[in-house]
């Protein structure tokens, strides 16, 4: 199993991030054992920044590491040689920029790599290439802006990028971008897509800075669920789909949240909330509210 934790350190002098690693750590879930990756100055092969954005593993075992500083790292995971893709290197595979929050695989098995804000990268795997930049161009069909968010390749082969200001969609086919905007309330930036993921019956879920909605790929639309009746918070951050169908959904502020479906209702299915909250009085201890 592999995951991403805050750790304070003392001794960084990256102040922008407040002086905490997001640390890439690999816990064997037989015997308990745990490693985690550190910066290693000496050694070319170890990971070159220790403050993880995101992590993905493809389906050869190859683990692709988001950071913040030091773009791409890769390694086979049953080598745990680190090999690096940034700015600093060679044009062939140099990224458009290091700071990474988003990273995906498409059917063709090109890796996209979204950043903060200088737009997207697409790498050829198997050769180890750059091959293409997407950049914001008010002249001509692009992504409506650099500020990447979260990308998903989906079943069907369309790329959906989360962004600063809603959603673009790439088709490789037509090599073209269609962007879905949302109305945005009173100083609240409701574009913002933090995670977009695709269920069991195709439906698109995304998650924003204020609201949970689903979409509609076969008739183009969209439905906003209530957070007040759904979510402890309404900036949602992660949505993943279990076994048995039920949403997971990870909140800023609001902890975790399962949602159980009611489907009577088409695609507006009703959704049925078990909140899991921190208490501050034992951390093992979970408070569970169920809404009807």
């Amino acid at each position: 199993m592999w995951y991403v934790y805050e750790q304070n350190n003392p001794l960084s002098q990256n102040l922008k991030l407040n002086q905490i690693n997001n640390l890439l750590t690999q816990v064997n879930r037989t015997n308990g054992k745990q490693i985690t990756y550190r910066f290693n100055p000496f050694d070319n092969r170890s990971l070159n920044d220790e403050f993880v954005f995101n992590i993905y593993l493809d389906a050869n075992g190859i683990l692709w590491v988001g950071t913040y500083s030091g773009g791409i790292n890769k390694a086979d995971t049953r080598q745990k040689q680190f090999f690096h893709y940034n700015k600093e290197i060679d044009v062939k595979s140099s990224l458009i920029d290091n700071l990474v929050r988003a990273i995906c695989e498409d059917k063709e098995g090109n890796l996209w790599v979204g950043t903060h804000s200088k737009g997207i990268t697409k790498i050829d795997q198997k050769n180890n290439i750059v091959v293409a930049n997407y950049q914001h161009d008010d002249k001509k069909n692009s992504i409506k802006t650099n500020h990447i968010r979260k990308i998903y390749c989906d079943r069907f082969g369309q790329v959906w990028i989360g962004t600063k200001d809603g959603i673009d969609r790439y088709d490789p086919v037509t090599n073209n971008f269609r962007h879905y905007s949302f109305p945005p309330q009173p100083n609240i930036p409701a574009s913002w897509v933090y995670w977009i993921m695709e269920d069991h019956n195709g439906y698109l879920w995304i998650g924003t800075w204020v609201v949970l909605e689903k979409y509609d790929r076969k008739n183009d639309k969209f439905f906003i669920y209530d957070h007040r009746r759904t979510l402890k918070r309404n900036t949602v951050r992660v949505i993943l789909e279990d076994r048995h169908y039920n949403l997971w959904v990870a909140t800023e502020g609001g902890g975790l949240t399962r949602m159980q479906r009611d489907s009577s209702n088409g695609f507006k299915e009703k959704l049925i909330p078990t909140h899991f909250l921190h208490s501050r009085k034992t951390i093992t201890r979970f408070l569970t509210i169920e809404y009807t």
